[in-house]
């Protein structure tokens, strides 16, 4: 009889963490690389189902309210020409009081790639026709089809189309020709939202099979008397053993760090998509260069929301032109009313250095249609300072000609001989500069000065110094022969 061969157990190698999280990682990604259909397609899951998924997470909900703070909290203006105060205070009050709503619904077409919200209008006491209320249909995606620039509601009564002028507001995101329903971002975040709502599950089923301590017993003698003692001591009794048997309690090691990790990759991805960058909290390294260029990414973020909302402000403030026009009176405006956020002005380092090199130079000026044309000021913001030096040197010219100069005269200790002797004269000719009316008295007055006086303390300096050169040259001459 043959011998059957033994089946060798090949030892079962652990697989380390690192290699658990880049393989859900990896899943992660091939998922979120393709397009937005497919992905419906491959969950089999319609706009509405995956929009009520995902934003029930509460980080998500986190993300959203981060997002609508943020375009809260930026600067916006309405501008026209030739307005009237009244009639802009109420437009100020009626895109002021329905903002929130309005910021809502951007954010909903950002991550489902379209919005629609019911507009509910209302008159004022004296007539004007102003924004009531902003009701949003996110509840009720999956009855609105847009096709081609038109939003079709599939009703009770069949499909009709829906007016998106003046009683309904719709906002779509980077729509196609091939995707009318515009690019639903939210898609590619519904695995990890997936992951953080499912993982506790395998993460209590991991708690109770390895994170428990463990009581292990050592004995010769009967095995089933061993096993009653541990249950004793475990359940909070008490045993006695002998002295060859050993009890002792081991701790495991494995805290679920797995898992921690497997949630702030989650966190990370989806903070990613929504914000732009990843919140310094779920950051396990990083940097402050890096974390800089998170922040520029998030504004550039918010920056394209600010984008989407402008645009849909602007569609409700015309519906509250036109309105206003048929039911009350037209808002007076020279032109057209226009909704932006204002931008700030950012210095460029270049520009300046280039600027501040021609100024310089003292051959160039700036005007103030530079500071608004190019830099970006309101006239209103600024004033041309003019260049201090020029300042210093005309205001140095008129002190010098001025009259009231005249009568101070230095010390005649701190005076050279030289200016001694031209003080007299400088002066005589700013007293007569001071007390002409014009150019032709002053010049009847300078031909009528007497400037010899203190001539001839000059004139005997110089015979002087001219005589003692002399017999330092004899006398060096001497001295050599």
């Amino acid at each position: 009889m043959a011998k059957k061969d033994k089946k060798h157990k090949q030892p079962i190698q652990a697989i380390q963490m690192e290699q658990l999280v880049q393989d859900t990682a990896y899943a992660l990604n091939a998922f979120s690389s393709s397009g937005t259909d497919e992905l419906l397609n491959l969950l089999g899951l319609s706009r509405q189902q995956v929009y009520s998924a995902v934003m029930s997470d509460d980080e998500v909900d986190s993300c959203r309210e981060d997002i609508v703070s943020a375009l809260l909290s930026s600067n916006w203006r309405l501008f026209g020409a030739e307005t009237d105060d009244t009639q802009m205070d109420k437009l100020y009050q009626c895109v002021r009081r329905n903002l929130p709503s309005i910021a809502e619904q951007v954010v909903v077409a950002k991550l489902c790639g379209y919005a629609v919200a019911r507009l509910v209008y209302a008159q004022d006491e004296d007539g004007f026709v102003s924004l009531k209320q902003v009701i949003s249909r996110h509840d009720e995606l999956d009855k609105y089809t847009p096709k081609f620039g038109k939003l079709i509601y599939n009703g009770q009564n069949g499909e009709e189309e829906t007016e998106t002028t003046y009683t309904h507001l719709f906002l779509n995101n980077k729509a196609t020709s091939k995707n009318p329903a515009g690019e639903m971002a939210m898609v590619r975040i519904y695995p990890a939202v997936m992951l953080r709502k499912e993982g506790w599950r395998y993460a209590y089923q991991f708690a109770q099979r390895y994170a428990q301590p463990m009581l292990i017993t050592k004995t010769d003698g009967d095995k089933n008397e061993a096993a009653r003692k541990t249950h004793t001591v475990k359940n909070g009794g008490a045993a006695a053993i002998g002295i060859e048997e050993e009890m002792k309690l081991l701790q495991n090691t494995a805290d679920g760090a797995f898992f921690r990790q497997l949630e702030q990759m989650a966190n990370a991805r989806i903070q990613k998509s929504i914000l732009g960058r990843v919140k310094t909290s779920e950051l396990q390294t990083g940097s402050r260069s890096a974390q800089q260029v998170e922040s520029e990414s998030e504004k550039n973020r918010i920056g394209a929301y600010l984008l989407l909302l402008a645009d849909a402000v602007q569609k409700v403030v015309d519906a509250l032109m036109d309105l206003n026009a048929v039911y009350h009176q037209p808002i007076k405006v020279k032109g057209a009313l226009w909704f932006e956020y204002e931008t700030e002005i950012k210095p460029d380092t270049n520009r300046a250095e280039r600027d501040k090199k021609y100024l310089e130079s003292g051959n160039l000026e700036l005007t103030e249609q530079y500071y608004t044309d190019i830099l970006g000021f309101e006239p209103e913001h600024f004033k041309i300072k003019q260049n201090q030096d020029s300042v210093k040197a005309d205001t140095t010219l008129s002190l010098n000609l001025s009259g009231n100069q005249n009568d101070f005269k230095q010390p005649e200790s701190q005076l050279s001989a030289d200016q001694q002797i031209m003080q007299p004269k400088i002066h005589a000719i700013l007293s007569a500069l001071a007390s002409s009316e014009n150019f032709n008295e002053f010049n009847e007055k300078l031909n009528n000065l007497d400037l010899s006086v203190g001539d001839q303390i000059l004139i005997d300096k110089l015979v002087w110094q001219n005589s003692q050169a002399w017999l330092d040259g004899a006398g060096s001459l001497k001295g050599s022969q």
